[in-house]
Order: structure tokens, then sequence, then C-alpha cells
């Protein structure tokens, strides 16, 4: 089974790219001024990550909104892990748990064998 993610060219100018754990995230910068302390900074707001490769960016709603829909998109088919064994245990054990703890068990096994019991 295959997963995609849609992605889109990187904009030309007007971003920045910042690093936080194991991904690279892209923001538009807004505003960009000095504070109190006369320090270059700046306002923006995030659009995004960059992809595996870091040529594209895969973007959030933010993005849409700053830059519409008709973006040149593409999309990143990534595989999903298969999972190939699911064992359900939940509603039998329980059942089969609540029987021997009331002695319902050990009454059917008495009255019609063991054999067909343990079915239960």
């Amino acid at each position: 089974m295959l997963s995609s993610k849609i992605t889109v060219p990187l904009p030309e100018s007007g971003i920045i790219i910042r690093r936080s754990g194991k991904y690279k995230y892209v923001y538009k910068v807004l505003e960009t001024y000095r504070n109190a302390k006369g320090q270059p900074t700046n306002l923006r707001r995030l659009i995004g990550r960059l992809d595996v490769g870091g040529k594209r960016l895969v973007p959030n709603d933010s993005y849409y909104e700053f830059y519409g829909t008709d973006a040149d998109t593409e999309a990143i088919v990534e595989p999903m892990p298969v999972i190939e064994n699911i064992v359900s245990i939940g509603a039998p054990f329980l059942v089969a748990h609540i029987l021997s703890r009331l002695g319902v068990t050990q009454i059917l096994e008495g009255a019609i064998g063991g054999g067909r019991a343990g079915a239960v």
C-alpha cells in the first residue's frame, strides 16, 4: 500500500527555512523590522515543510492562503508499512475468562466432555 503527499515548488523569495527536530520548516516572511534593542527580526508564518529531498515544499493550509491553488503540484509516493497478521483476541478471550471465573466451563466439561467445552 502506498501513501502520497502533495508537494509544490519552493517560493523563489520571501521565505525562511528553519530546522526543528528532524524536519526543516518553511516560513513566509510577512514583515521585517528592528526590535527595541535594534536587532533585525521578522514576523513570519509557517507555510509547510521541506520534502525528503529538500527541493520541494509539502504545503499546509497557510501556503494556499498566500499562493493560491494554481501551483505546480506533484505527489510524493511513500510506501506505508504492511501489517501481515492481525489477531483479534479481545472478545473471545474476555468471554472465555468470564465463563471460567464463573465456573461455567467446568460445568460444561462435566456435562458434555472436555473436548467440546474447550471450544466455548
